[in-house]
């Protein structure tokens, strides 16, 4: 676990945790951006795991990445009908950070809808 008390974050990757798929990508983007040097949030990895310390995050990040799959049961716009990855946008979009969508090539028909 890594602490949340750091000062500022390059990336806050957000993506449904419940679906295995947009979870593989998130740890993959996180282990290439760490190891690039970035500074990367990510629920799994952190301690301090409530709503305020994941706006707190967002608001301390430079960008998030909105990691988007249709593997979740409920289909392509799973990520845009789930309370929490639509709060972390409300946040993203309050705070006025850049929203980085990554999009699979087999879900690129809903692209449009970004």
């Amino acid at each position: 676990m890594v602490s949340n008390t750091q000062d500022r974050w390059d990336v806050f990757i957000s993506y449904i945790r419940e679906d295995p798929l947009a979870g593989i990508y998130a740890m993959k983007l996180h282990g290439t951006l760490t190891t690039l040097g970035y500074t990367v949030w990510m629920f799994e990895n952190m301690e301090d795991r409530d709503d305020t310390a994941v706006e707190q995050a967002i608001c301390e990040s430079a960008c998030v990445i909105a990691v988007i799959t249709s593997a979740h049961q409920a289909g392509a716009r799973a990520y845009f009908e789930h309370s929490t990855c639509l709060q972390e946008l409300q946040w993203a979009r309050k705070a006025d950070k850049y929203i980085q969508p990554v999009l699979r090539v087999e879900d690129e028909s809903f692209q449009n809808d970004l």
